[in-house]
This record gives structure tokens, sequence and C-alpha cells, in this order.
């Protein structure tokens, strides 16, 4: 039976088909009973009638009456009607009229989830929304359905699953938090509606997803968290020190800005109606919008300049806002000066607890013994409103939730044992009062072992508390174990020493009592030879009077098993426990940190929604909380309103739509990414070859099968005729055979002349002759090479016309400036689409980073201000000559490519969006004008021709290794001011060339061969460079000039050297298949088309 079918007949067994609310209360009891399907609260799924629609038989349950509690109980959260009429009557009204799925991506992910179909599942993911949190639910789904099953192949599958939508989540989650950290820590807390109306991190805590919750996103978050508005630079000891004395708070402590929110603009959510599901790129058309060309522009470039201008302004109001009252609030309502605040409440416990103890437990009550009662009842109270307050529904639920922490199954035994100790220290009996005092006394060590908690929000402390959780888990294995051989000792031991030993408790104890203790070192000699004062005598050994004697035997024989016993137990055993302790560090050490964040997680958790209030005082919140309660309980809307309330963990947002759909670019940026990288890994490249290689074979079978089915329809064809089956000796080699088919087409031909002279045979049919055959059987082997050599030729030359056209969609796209990382940083850029490069196109969601090398940052000669952080006014004050030469500096800031919009006092890349701001490695705003001379020879052969493919000569050129990316390249550079492009690189590339022969009698003669070549030098191409360094605010623009060394003599005497960014320079062929940096593979394309070259 499955899960579904365990469903049904639990919810309603007359009926035949499932229903999506059978779906809805299986998704919940797999992921929690705080997850809230949209099967069980949306009335037009949960009331669908599937019997009706599928079979045409309608279902009466209300008459049945076989309604099961949590369906009673999504109906009533659905409709909260006053009498079931009503509800019958809404249901009825759903049925006659139901709506398709909003989302049916979402809806057929859960179903390929619930199926383990894993390829399907991604393919669904892929075209849905809200990337994280599908694939935490899906992980979430899948560890609960794999403690449904035995099957051990089931589960290495669903485990395989697992471990893969973690991955997809974390690595969603990783390029929203490089991208922008602000958004990636709003969509851990963004309640999700479309997936039970919880958060991304509450859906990797109850499935324990350990990965996700340690990834740096989820602990920042924490963090934050952890220290309320108070800043994160504060210490410990400022912390401590405004705990004992608050009005520091005022002096010592920082406090963070408070965020105000922008309103939305409704008219633009009005005119900009976005796309939410991700189609792909090829079916994207541009939206339509009804504002101006300008309008579009200023709200697609906006860089965020006069953004951040007015957040400082903001902030500097808001820090003169940020009263005396308002800082105390928010001191005392952090989650670590709360925990502070219980921690040395705690310590006070304990020391008053100590004292009752030590030096005030008397049959009489004291003062002391009051309040330390009146402290626990707090404590217990506190307790009570954690299960109160849990996510859950249902009460179970509440409490399966509650002791699945260990430290709060910890505090119930704690209070269970002061109870017991307080009810024993009450009655009035003096054996009962020592009793209690042993009872308080073990509830102190409880009491006391609860302080091991506060240790786990330490970094140092907090991940051993984690080993030695594991180590008490693999001693209680051993436990197991070593009373094994502690328990078989003892008893034969104990036999052969003292036989026929009375029943009573005490016989018991001291059988086990020795054993025991034998492995600490104890072995009780005395006993076991014997005392002086020992007896044999039962009256007197039973009344305890003297020691009772061991027998003979039992003085030669356990002195033997003790040895033994010793060896096993302190030897043996010891050490396998040692060595178990040693792997189980040495297996969670790596994981170790992993633990520690989940745990600190519930630890940040239980002090963000504790009470300000410590115990003993914090009963007064307790009241206010239970009042609050019972008002709420008598209004319904207050109750109601109140569920709505947002915190830290759990919000919604003004920009939800926006966080959506940046969410769904980042998703989509990094499952283009994935499979990239999947298409590129060997294991795919083997998988692929392997599966070519079966359906090859396959199909070989196939043809095979075929042939052999027409051979044996031939033969049953002409079964009616004696087949004549030539015998040929096995001896016969391959030349006698073809002397024999020659011998016997002699005959053949000597019997048609005859035939032919007595007028027997037509003159026409004159049969082929064997040198015919062999004639035929060559010239078509000769065409079928020729066909073979012209398919090659088409083939490289589609290859060659498919890499000029990736060549030139590159340079329009700019594909190489939108790649990640940023060349000598970590900074990834914001992704951009291909159908989202241009300025001319709406994309709100851009909201690229700002970086700036830091050797600029050192205003260098050949570079410009930096003027990203200064306002729009003091940006065009700085920097007047955008779109002109700069009469001052001679810095040419003209583009190639036309005049370039200047947006709030910064220049705009005129190929479109780059995915970062500011100027990366570029010294110039704007544009960044560089030369790159191509020199090229031809390639010669050993006997000195030119080498030829295709009817083209093949020819070289120089290159340089880049130290910078490991790349080759053209030996171009960035231009000075004022300086011709041919000019400088004439003299860089000639200083290079001439350094080998500097002083040498050969100078002048190749120094006027390359002065030759410098004056036939032909401008190949002047414009936009796709280059990893641009940005979107600074770019290169290049001039490219071909130099052809006609017979190679220029060259041939001297050896090229590398400048300061190049490790070496070398000569390369001419080829469409070679790598370079950047756009230099189209300026090479471009001079072989100069020279009719091969390419």
């Amino acid at each position: 039976m499955t899960l579904l079918d365990r469903v049904k007949h639990k919810e309603d067994s007359h009926r035949k088909n499932f229903s999506l609310l059978d779906v809805g209360i299986l998704i919940q009891s797999l992921m929690g009973d705080s997850f809230r399907p949209i099967y069980t609260t949306k009335p037009e799924y949960a009331y669908l009638d599937v019997d009706l629609l599928l079979d045409g038989l309608t279902t009466k349950k209300a008459k049945e009456g076989m309604i099961s509690p949590i369906k009673a109980m999504a109906e009533l959260a659905m409709n909260p009607a006053s009498n079931q009429d009503d509800v019958d009557g809404r249901a009825n009204q759903k049925h006659k009229s139901h709506s398709d799925f909003e989302n049916p991506s979402q809806e057929l992910f859960i179903w390929s989830v619930l199926m383990i179909r894993q390829g399907m599942a991604k393919l669904f993911w892929a075209e849905g929304k809200d990337a994280i949190a599908a694939a935490l639910v899906a992980n979430s789904i899948l560890k609960a359905m794999r403690s449904k099953t035995d099957d051990t192949e089931v589960v290495l599958k669903i485990q395989h699953d697992i471990d893969e939508w973690s991955e997809l989540a974390v690595g969603v989650l990783s390029e929203c938090y490089s991208t922008d950290e602000k958004k990636a820590q709003d969509l851990l807390v963004r309640e999700q509606t479309n997936w039970g109306d919880t958060t991304c991190m509450l859906i990797a805590v109850k499935a324990e997803n350990k990965v996700f919750i340690s990834q740096t996103a989820c602990q920042s978050l924490l963090n934050s968290i952890w220290m309320g508005k108070l800043a994160q630079d504060n210490s410990s000891w400022k912390l401590m020190l405004c705990v004992l004395c608050p009005p520091l708070a005022l002096l010592l402590l920082n406090f963070q800005k408070k965020q105000v929110e922008k309103p939305n603009n409704q008219l633009q959510n009005q005119l900009y109606k976005l796309d939410n599901d991700k189609k792909d790129q090829d079916d994207k058309k541009p939206l339509r919008r009804q504002k101006s060309k300008l309008n579009r522009r200023r709200n697609s470039l906006r860089v965020g300049e006069e953004g951040k201008d007015q957040t400082k302004n903001d902030e500097q109001e808001q820090k003169k806002m940020l009263g005396v009252r308002e800082r105390i609030y928010y001191f005392f309502n952090a989650p670590v000066i709360i925990f502070m605040n219980n921690v040395l409440s705690y310590l006070v416990f304990l020391g008053l607890f100590t004292y009752v103890l030590i030096f005030d437990f008397n049959p009489n009550v004291t003062t002391a013994e009051i309040i330390l009662m009146i402290w626990v009842v707090t404590i217990f109270s506190e307790e009570v409103r954690q299960v109160a307050t849990t996510a859950s529904n249902s009460l179970a639920a509440k409490l399966q939730s509650y002791i699945t922490d260990t430290w709060n199954i910890v505090d119930i035994i704690t209070i269970v044992l002061f109870i017991i100790g307080m009810v024993l220290r009450f009655l009035p009996h003096s054996s009962t009062f020592e009793a209690a005092r042993v009872f308080l006394a073990l509830n102190f060590v409880s009491f006391f072992l609860r302080l091991l908690h506060i240790f786990s929000v330490h970094k140092e402390l907090g991940p051993k508390l984690v080993m030695i959780g594991r180590m008490v888990q693999d001693l209680m294995y051993f436990l197991v174990i070593l009373m094994v051989f502690v328990v078989s000792y003892a008893i034969a031991s104990h036999s052969i020493l003292f036989p026929n030993s009375p029943l009573r408790w005490y016989t018991i104890v001291d059988v086990i009592r020795k054993s025991y203790w034998n492995i600490y070192g104890e072995l009780f000699l005395e006993e076991i030879e014997g005392s002086p004062d020992c007896t044999f005598d039962a009256a007197l050994w039973l009344d305890g009077t003297h020691p009772r004697c061991p027998t003979d035997t039992g003085k030669i024989v356990v002195p033997i098993l003790m040895g033994v016993y010793m060896l096993l137990a302190n030897v043996l055993l010891l050490n396998l426990l040692i060595a178990m302790f040693s792997y189980t560090f040495t297996l969670i050490q790596d994981n170790t940190d992993k633990h520690w964040f989940f745990q600190r997680y519930s630890l940040i958790y239980e002090y963000y929604t504790r009470p300000v209030l410590c115990p003993p005082l914090i009963i007064f919140s307790h009241v206010y909380l239970l009042v609050k309660f019972l008002f709420s309980c008598c209004c319904c809307q207050q109750s109601t309103s109140n569920n709505d309330n947002e915190d830290d963990f759990r919000r919604k947002f003004k920009n939800e739509r926006e966080l959506v759909q940046w969410e769904n670019v980042i998703a989509d940026a990094f499952h283009q990414k994935t499979e990239l990288k999947d298409f590129e890994s060997m294991e795919y490249k083997v998988n692929d070859t392997n599966t070519l290689i079966k359906e090859l074979t396959s199909r070989i079978d196939e043809l095979q099968e075929q042939q052999l089915q027409l051979s044996l329809s031939d033969k049953v064809s002409q079964s009616h005729l004696t087949p004549i089956t030539p015998v040929f000796s096995s001896g016969k080699s391959p030349y006698d055979l073809y002397h024999m088919m020659e011998m016997t087409h002699d005959s053949i031909k000597w019997i048609m002349n005859s035939l032919k002279e007595g007028k027997m045979a037509s003159d026409t049919s004159v049969p082929p002759t064997f040198i015919d055959w062999e004639e035929q059987r060559l010239e078509g082997e000769r065409k079928s090479k020729k066909k073979k050599k012209r398919k090659l030729e088409i083939k490289a030359g589609e290859e060659r016309a498919k890499v000029r056209e990736m060549l030139l969609r590159g340079i329009n796209c700019h594909f190489r400036s939108r790649t990640s990382p940023y060349p000598g940083s970590l900074i990834s850029r914001f992704p951009v689409p291909d159908d989202k490069v241009s300025w001319e196109t709406e994309y709100l969601e851009y909201s690229p980073s700002a970086y700036t090398a830091q050797e600029l940052e050192l205003r260098p000669e050949w570079a410009d201000i930096d003027i990203f952080q200064m306002t729009p006014q003091q940006r065009e004050a700085a920097i007047t000559s955008f779109n002109a030469v700069d009469g001052e500096k001679q810095v040419d800031r003209m583009s190639f490519l036309g005049e370039y919009v200047v947006q709030n006092g910064l220049p705009l890349n005129p190929k479109g969006r780059t995915g970062l701001q500011s100027r990366g490695l570029l010294g110039r705003w704007g544009p960044n004008h560089a030369g790159d001379p191509v020199v090229t020879r031809w390639k010669k052969n050993a006997d000195g021709s030119k080498e030829m493919k295709e009817g083209k000569p093949v020819f070289e050129f120089v290159a340089v290794l880049r130290a910078d990316n490991q790349m080759c390249a053209l030996p171009g550079a960035i231009l000075p001011p004022g300086a011709k492009p041919a000019d400088h690189l004439q003299a860089d590339f000639t200083d290079k060339a001439m350094g080998s022969l500097e002083g040498s009698s050969n100078e002048k003669v190749v120094r006027k061969k390359l002065n030759k070549i410098w004056k036939k030098g032909v401008k190949i191409y002047e414009g936009y460079a796709d280059d990893p360094r641009n940005t979107d605010n600074a770019w290169i623009e290049t001039t490219a000039i071909s130099y052809h060394d006609e017979d190679g003599a220029a060259f041939s005497q001297c050896n090229l050297r590398a400048g300061e960014r190049a490790e070496l320079v070398t000569w390369l062929t001419g080829s469409h298949n070679v790598t370079l940096h950047g756009s230099h593979l189209y300026l090479v394309k471009l001079a072989a088309e100069r020279l009719g070259a091969y390419f």
C-alpha cells in the first residue's frame, strides 16, 4: 500500500480516486505540522471532487460522517462557516466552477518529487519559481520518504536525490549571496505563500539540512538577528560591561541605523507587467511599456549613486532621531543581551541552590528554599511557554517538536527531579528527608550540566560539545559490550569463591561491584585470598561479624580468571574505546562546524523568542502573555491579526515581486552554469560516448538481424532448387584463388567465342572481364575518397562560418565582458542575459556590484580620479570632457561607436550592461583606447615553400602569453594620452624585437627591414574591444593594424622578447581553433582575410 493509499483510506475509504486534499495531507505529514500546503488551504483545490470529474460519481462525505481531524481542521481554516451546511454549500460551489492551476510547473514538480522522478523534477524546478524554496521542499519530502521504506536500492536512490537537491539549494543561495548579500538574506526569511506559508530557513531547519544552514548567507543572517539592533562591531567585553551596568550602553555601544523602506511605486508596477514564469530565451519577447523612451532609459540606467547619497542623509537624520528611550529599548531587546542576562540569572540561581544544599537545608522551610522553589516554578513556566509557542498546530506536534531538542529533555528531567525532591522533603519522615537531600543533590548536578548549553554559543567550545555528544553515543554502545565481560566474570568468580550464597540484594550488588571496579585497578585481593579473620561459619558471616572465607579452589582458579578478565577488559576493550573515540573525532572533525552552526540556530531562535525579563522576573512576562492570549481567544478578529505578526525569521516584503524575479534570474544563471559544467565534465563525455556506442551496437544488431531474415526468406523461396556448393581446398592461398578465377574467366571466354563462331550466341552479350571489374572497383574507391574529402572541406567551411558568426555575435553582445569572476578578483558580475544587454531593454532587477582595483586607489598618472563615490554634480565638475578630447591632459574620451550616454556624471558602456559598475582594472572612465598589432609571416615547409591548406597559404602571427590570465593574446597596449596608434605600436614592437640584437652588426639591417614593414601597415579594425576588463562605466576600444613580413627575412635574424605583463612571446599558426584573449581572434581573422590566407 502506497503512502497516498494510507491517507485516502484513513480520510475516506469509500472514495475511489485520490484527491488533492489527500496529497496536501500527505505533504503536510512529510514536511511537518507547521507546513501548510496549498491543497489544504485553497478551497478550489481541497473541494475538488475527483470522483465526479473522472468517473461521474458523487461522494457525499457529509452524510457518511467520516471526516478526519486533519481534514476538518483544513476545512475550518478554509471556510470559517457557522454550520456544516455552509461548508457543504461552499464545497458544492467549488465543484461546479473550478479553475486551472495557477502554477502548473509547481504542481508537476511536486508530483515528480513524490514519484521519485529526479530528471523530470529538475526540469520543472528549472521552469518554476522560488528555486531555493522548491529545492529545500524536495529535500525535506525525500528525507521523510526515505524513512518510510526499507528497500536498500530505493533508499540509495533517494539519498542521491536528497544530496542533489541540497547542492542545488546551496548553489543558488551562494550565487545570490555573492551578487547581493541583503537580498539573499531577505530570500531566507521571505514568507513563501506557494510553499506552506513558511520560509526557506525554517524548511531547512525542519529537515535538519545542516549544509544549508552552515552557509555564509544563513550565518550572516543569524549574526544580525543575534545582535538585534546593536552594531556587529561591539566587542564582548563591552556587552558584558553594559549588562552589569545598563546606563553604559548609551556611551559604549554602537547601534544600527534603522532602514527606511521606500514606498512602492504603484504606477510603475502597473506599467511594467513582468512575466514571472521563466521561458526559453528564443521565445522571449520584449515587454511593451506605455512610457517614453527617455523614462525607460532613466529607469534602466539607474546606477544607485543618488540613492547612496540619500541613504547617507537618511542615516544622519536617523542618528539624531535615535533617542535615549529607543537605545535602551533596542539594548534590552537584543537576543545577545537577553542571553547574557539569563546566564547571569542562572549563575545566581546555581549559587542559591548551592547555599541551600550545603548550608541551609533543614526540616524547617527557610526563605532561601521558598525563593528557590519560586525560581524553579518560573523556569518551568518558561518551558511551558516554549511548548505553547511552537509553530505546530496540534498539541501532539508541539510536544514532539519540543522533545526533539536534547536540552529540552534535560530540562524535563531536571524539573522532575526537583519536584520529587520537594515532595520527599515535605513528607513527615526522617528517611524521606534524607532521600530528598539525595534527589536535590542529583538535581543540582543536572542543573549544573545545563551550563553546557550556554557554551554552545562560543565558536571554540560549541563544536567540542558536538564531539562530546557523539562520543557519549559511542560510549553507550561500548558499555553494552563491556557488560558482557563484566557480568560473565562477576558471576563465574563469585560462584567459585563463595558458592551457595544467600539470595538477597546485597549479594547481587556485591557480585557486580567487584568485577566493575576491577577495571579501574581495584583487585580485592584480600577477598580472593582470604583475610586472617575470615570464617566458614555461616552464622557468623551472615550477620556480618566476620568476612566469609573463599574456597580453596577459588584461591587458585579466580586469580587466573581475573588475569584473563583484566587483559580483555583493561587492555583490549579500553583500547577499543579509545580507538572508537579517535575514529569519531576524525570522522566528524570536518563536519563539526556544520553541526555547531545548526545547533546555534536553535539557541538564537530560543533567545530571540524568549521574553526580555529573566527568571524569576520572567513570571511577569508570562502573566502578560497569558492575559493577552485569553483576550485574543475572546476576540476572534484579534487572534487572526496576531497570526500575521512578522519577525526577523518570517517576513513579507513590499517589493516581493521584484525579489522573486531577481531570484529567478540568479537561479537561471546558476542552472545554465551547472549545465555547461556538466557538459564539459569528463564523466558526461564518457557517458555520452557510451550511449553513442550502445546506439550504434543496437543498430548493427538490427541490421544483422534484418540481413539474416532476408537470407532465410531467399533460401525458402529457392528451396525447390538443388544448391551447388563450391568446395575449396583449405590450403589454397589468395593468389591461387585469384589464378583459378583467371583460368575460369579464360575458359568461359573460349566457350563464348566458340558459341559465337557457331552462331549460337549474340555479339552484344559479352560479359565483363575480371580486369574490368578491378578497374571499376578502383574507380569507385577514388570517387568515394573525393566525396569524403569534399564533405570534410564543406564541414570545415561550416565550422569556420560558425566561428565567424560566433565572433561577431560575441562582439555585438560583448559576451566576454560579462564573464565572472572579474579578472584579478573574486567579484561576480550580476547575471545579464543576452536579451537584457541593451540599455534600451527594461531590466528592473539589474543591481550590479561596484569594483575598483586597489592599484587605481593609489592615483597613478595613467588613471583618472575616482568619481564613483561622488555626487553627480561633483562628477560633472571633476571630468567635463566626456565625448571629447581632454584639452589639459590630452586624454581622448571620444568613442569609435559615436556619442555615448553620460548618466548622473558616469559614462555608460555603449554596448550595454556588463554586470559590474565602476572602472575595475581600467584607468580611464569611458573609452580606454588601445592598439593591437597583428604581425604575420608565411609558414614555410622544410624545403622553404609556403605551407598550403585547402588551397590557401598558412600564416603565423606573433602572440604573447599574458601573466594575468595565462591566455595567448596579441602584443597590444593601452595608448598613452596624445599618442597615435601606429607610431606607438611600431616603436614599442621595434624595441622588443631589437632587444636581442642590440650592439650587433645586423642591427641596422634588421631595423631597416622592420621600417619597411611598418610603412606597409594596414588598419583592419577600429572599434569596441570585447574584453573581460570592461565594466558599465569603463571599456576598451582598440585600433588593430596588420603588419606582414612577406619573405620572413625581417624576423628570421631576431628573437622577440616579452613585455612586463607577458611571460613569453612566440609565433602561432593562424587558425579558427586558436583560443585567444578577448576579441583578438576576430582581429586575427580580419588579418587572414586581408592576406587571403587559410583561417
